[in-house]
C-alpha cells in the first residue's frame, strides 16, 4: 500500500462524537434531534475506515436507492473535498460508489426499494442504515445476517434516525432490552453541532415557540409521538364545493381483499389525490368498502383514474407486486385496454404522517361537499378522524392511504409546495 500522509485535525469533529471514531461494536446507535452532525460524522468515520483500513466494503442503505445521491452519497463527497483528499478516491456518479485507490477500500450504495440488487452485493464489511426509522425490522434482521464471517477489521452496522414513536421496533430492539447486546448509543441535538450557525438556530428556536411538542421530538430527539392523541382531529376538517381546472394528482390503492366480506374483514381504501398549483390545495376523492377479489377492486381504481391522474401507486410490500402484476396484466387483457403496471410503494405510515398532519392543519387537504354524509365517506372519516399510528389502530385503511398519497403526490413532482415538516427537514436535515 502506497504510504501517504494526511493530516486530519481534530476540530473537524463535532466534540460530541470523538470518543466514538473508533468504536467497535458490533451496533452504533447514533440518534436524536436533527441538525446534530450525526450524517457527517458518520460519513467522516467511513471515509477515515477507507484511509487507513484495506480492501473494505461498506454497503450504506436508505429506503430508497435515489434518495443518497442527494444525501449520504453527497455527505461523503463534502467531506472528501473539505478535507483536501478528493484525489484519492475514485467516484462513480452513476452507480454511486466510492473507492480509495490507497486502500481499496469502497462505499456502495442501494436501497431497499431493490431487493434483487441488494442481494447480489457480497463481501460487505461494514453497514450504514441511514434514516433507519423509515426501515422495517425484518429489513434489518436480513442484513444483519449479511455482515458476518472473519475479516481482518471489525465489522460494524451504524444506525442513524431520529426518533418519533414509542411503539418503533428500534426502540423495543435496542433501548428497551439490550442486556446481552454489543451495543453503544448515543444522543445527540443541535446544542452538540458547533457548525450548525445562527440561521439554523433561529429556526429551530421559532419552532419551539410554533409546537413546542413537535420541537422536543424532532429537534431534540426525544422517544415520544408527535402524534400522542389524535392527528388528524374533525376541527381542522374542510371541504370543497367544486375542484379547480388546474388540479393533476395521483391515485393510491391499499391492496387488501377482504377475506369472506363479512362485517368483521378489512376494508381497502383507495385514495385520489389532486393538487393545485393556483390554489396549494389538496382535493380528497376515496373509495372505502370491503373487495372480495381484484377485479373489483381494479374495477373501483378505473372509476377514479382519469386525465388529472398522473401516476397509480400500490402498497408495494413483500410479494405483493409479482402477484398483483399478473392482476393488472389479467385484467387488462380481459377488458382490452392498455396493460399499466403501478408505482409499488413502501412506506413507513407512521413515519410519514406527520407531513399530512400539518397540511392538513393548515386547512389544505379538502373533502368533497357533504363526504361525511355518504357512507362511505363516514366510514373514512371515522378511521381517518381516530387514527394515532398504524400499530394502535387496527382500522387505519384510510388514513394509510391518504398519507401514502400525500406522499407519492410529492415523489412525483406533482405538488410544488412544500409543507411545514418537510421544509423543516430540508433545512435542518443534519
Amino acid at each position: 500500500m502506497k504510504q501517504v500522509n494526511i493530516n486530519i485535525d481534530r476540530r473537524v469533529f463535532n466534540d460530541v462524537y470523538f470518543p466514538i471514531l473508533k468504536n467497535e461494536s458490533r451496533y452504533l446507535i447514533i440518534y436524536g434531534g436533527a441538525g446534530s452532525g450525526k450524517s457527517v460524522f458518520i460519513a467522516q468515520k467511513h471515509v477515515l475506515r477507507c484511509l487507513s483500513e484495506k480492501k473494505h466494503r461498506f454497503l450504506i442503505i436508505r429506503e430508497t436507492f435515489k434518495s443518497h445521491r442527494e444525501s449520504t452519497f453527497k455527505e461523503i463527497i463534502e467531506v472528501l473535498e473539505r478535507w483536501k483528499i478528493k484525489h484519492l478516491f475514485t467516484i462513480n456518479k452513476t452507480s454511486l460508489s466510492i473507492k480509495c485507490t490507497l486502500t481499496n477500500s469502497e462505499i456502495i450504495f442501494a436501497g431497499l426499494d431493490d431487493v434483487e440488487k441488494l442481494k447480489s452485493i457480497s463481501g460487505i464489511t461494514g453497514i450504514w442504515i441511514e434514516e433507519a426509522s423509515e426501515t422495517f425490522e425484518e429489513d434489518f434482521n436480513q442484513l444483519d445476517l449479511r455482515l458476518r464471517g472473519i475479516t481482518q477489521y471489525y465489522k460494524q452496522i451504524i444506525i442513524s434516525f431520529n426518533p418519533i414513536l414509542k411503539t418503533h421496533w428500534l426502540k423495543s430492539r435496542f433501548f428497551d432490552a439490550t442486556a446481552d447486546a454489543d451495543i453503544t448509543v448515543l444522543k445527540t441535538t443541535y446544542l452538540d453541532n458547533k457548525y450548525i450557525g445562527e440561521q439554523y438556530k433561529k429556526v429551530f428556536e421559532i419552532l419551539k415557540v410554533k409546537d413546542r411538542r413537535y420541537y422536543e421530538i424532532y429537534c431534540l430527539g426525544s422517544w415520544g409521538s408527535i402524534k400522542e392523541g389524535l392527528l388528524f382531529k374533525q376541527d381542522f376538517y374542510t371541504e370543497y364545493d367544486e375542484l379547480p381546472e388546474d388540479c393533476k394528482g395521483v391515485i393510491y390503492a391499499d391492496t387488501q381483499l377482504s377475506k369472506d366480506g363479512s362485517s368483521t374483514s378489512d376494508f381497502t381504501a383507495i385514495v385520489k389525490l389532486l393538487y393545485s398549483p393556483s390554489k396549494s390545495k389538496y382535493y380528497v376523492q376515496s373509495i372505502v368498502k370491503r373487495f372480495s377479489n381484484s377485479n373489483e377492486l381494479l374495477d373501483a381504481v378505473m372509476s377514479l383514474k382519469d386525465e388529472t391522474v398522473r401516476a397509480v401507486g400500490f402498497d408495494g410490500h413483500y410479494t405483493q407486486q409479482i402477484v398483483w402484476t399478473n392482476l393488472i396484466r389479467s385484467y387488462c387483457q380481459t377488458h382490452s385496454i392498455p396493460f399499466q403496471q403501478p408505482l409499488y410503494c413502501r412506506y413507513n405510515v407512521d413515519e410519514l404522517a406527520k407531513n399530512l398532519q400539518y397540511s392538513y392543519v393548515e386547512r389544505n387537504i379538502l373533502f368533497p361537499q357533504n363526504f361525511r354524509d355518504t357512507d362511505e365517506g363516514a366510514e373514512f372519516c371515522s378511521q381517518f378522524f381516530s387514527f394515532t399510528s398504524k400499530k394502535e389502530n387496527k382500522k387505519d385503511d384510510a388514513a394509510d392511504a391518504l398519507i401514502c398519497a400525500y406522499q407519492l403526490i410529492h415523489e412525483r413532482n406533482i405538488a410544488t409546495n412544500i409543507n411545514y415538516a418537510d421544509l423543516m427537514k430540508q433545512v435542518l436535515k443534519r
